[in-house]
Protein backbone atom coordinates (compact mmCIF):
# COMPACT_ATOMS: atom_id res chain seq x y z
CA UNK A 1 0.00 0.00 0.00
CA UNK A 2 1.30 3.33 -0.86
CA UNK A 3 1.20 5.96 2.20
CA UNK A 4 1.19 9.40 1.82
CA UNK A 5 3.94 11.51 3.68
CA UNK A 6 0.94 12.81 5.92
CA UNK A 7 0.20 9.52 6.45
CA UNK A 8 3.38 8.26 7.83
CA UNK A 9 2.54 7.63 11.17
CA UNK A 10 0.87 4.55 9.55
CA UNK A 11 4.65 3.25 9.08
CA UNK A 12 4.55 2.54 13.10
CA UNK A 13 1.79 0.03 12.62
CA UNK A 14 2.96 -3.69 10.82
CA UNK A 15 0.78 -4.09 7.36
CA UNK A 16 -1.56 -6.84 8.63
CA UNK A 17 -1.29 -6.60 11.74
CA UNK A 18 -4.93 -6.98 12.27
CA UNK A 19 -5.61 -9.65 9.48
CA UNK A 20 -8.48 -11.75 10.83
CA UNK A 21 -10.59 -8.56 12.14
CA UNK A 22 -13.50 -6.76 10.58
CA UNK A 23 -15.00 -3.51 10.97
CA UNK A 24 -17.61 -1.40 10.11
CA UNK A 25 -16.73 2.33 8.93
CA UNK A 26 -19.49 4.82 8.63
CA UNK A 27 -19.10 7.75 6.73
CA UNK A 28 -16.56 6.30 5.07
CA UNK A 29 -17.76 8.09 1.45
CA UNK A 30 -15.17 10.75 2.61
CA UNK A 31 -12.63 12.66 4.97
CA UNK A 32 -11.90 10.88 8.49
CA UNK A 33 -13.70 8.14 7.30
CA UNK A 34 -12.12 7.14 4.25
CA UNK A 35 -8.72 7.75 5.88
CA UNK A 36 -9.78 5.50 8.59
CA UNK A 37 -10.92 2.84 6.21
CA UNK A 38 -7.49 2.86 4.04
CA UNK A 39 -5.91 2.35 7.68
CA UNK A 40 -8.08 -0.21 8.35
CA UNK A 41 -7.28 -2.03 5.14
CA UNK A 42 -3.32 -1.30 5.54
CA UNK A 43 -3.47 -3.33 8.55
CA UNK A 44 -5.43 -5.97 6.68
CA UNK A 45 -8.73 -5.29 8.35
CA UNK A 46 -11.72 -6.99 6.26
CA UNK A 47 -14.01 -3.44 5.83
CA UNK A 48 -17.49 -2.82 5.30
CA UNK A 49 -17.98 1.08 4.94
CA UNK A 50 -21.53 2.68 5.08
CA UNK A 51 -22.36 6.32 3.90
CA UNK A 52 -25.28 8.84 1.84
CA UNK A 53 -23.26 8.50 -1.13
CA UNK A 54 -22.58 5.64 -3.53
CA UNK A 55 -20.16 7.27 -5.85
CA UNK A 56 -17.82 8.69 -2.48
CA UNK A 57 -18.14 4.97 -1.23
CA UNK A 58 -16.74 3.71 -4.32
CA UNK A 59 -13.95 5.91 -4.28
CA UNK A 60 -12.87 5.04 -1.11
CA UNK A 61 -13.43 1.21 -2.17
CA UNK A 62 -11.03 2.26 -5.25
CA UNK A 63 -8.61 3.95 -3.12
CA UNK A 64 -7.99 1.15 -0.87
CA UNK A 65 -7.74 -1.33 -4.23
CA UNK A 66 -5.55 1.44 -5.68
CA UNK A 67 -2.91 0.92 -3.17
CA UNK A 68 -3.40 -2.62 -3.20
CA UNK A 69 -5.55 -3.44 -0.04
CA UNK A 70 -8.06 -5.73 0.37
CA UNK A 71 -11.69 -5.49 -1.15
CA UNK A 72 -13.77 -3.36 0.39
CA UNK A 73 -17.58 -4.07 0.69
CA UNK A 74 -19.29 -0.40 0.27
CA UNK A 75 -23.20 0.14 2.05
CA UNK A 76 -25.16 2.75 0.91
CA UNK A 77 -27.12 3.67 3.46
CA UNK A 78 -28.13 6.65 6.05
CA UNK A 79 -27.51 5.82 9.84
CA UNK A 80 -30.08 8.68 10.72
CA UNK A 81 -33.50 6.62 8.96
CA UNK A 82 -34.30 4.01 11.44
CA UNK A 83 -36.10 2.02 8.55
CA UNK A 84 -32.66 1.44 6.66
CA UNK A 85 -30.56 1.43 9.90
CA UNK A 86 -32.82 -1.97 10.40
CA UNK A 87 -31.93 -3.90 7.36
CA UNK A 88 -28.56 -2.62 7.15
CA UNK A 89 -28.20 -4.44 10.45
CA UNK A 90 -28.38 -7.79 8.77
CA UNK A 91 -26.39 -6.39 5.87
CA UNK A 92 -23.34 -5.71 8.21
CA UNK A 93 -23.85 -9.18 10.26
CA UNK A 94 -23.15 -10.91 7.27
CA UNK A 95 -20.31 -8.93 6.19
CA UNK A 96 -18.57 -9.82 9.32
CA UNK A 97 -19.09 -13.08 10.17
Amino acid sequence: MDLHDSESIWLHLAPGCLAGRAAIVTGGGSGIGRATTRLLAYLGVRVAVVGRTPDGLARTAAGVADDGGPPVRCLPCDVREPDLTAKLRGLLLAVVA
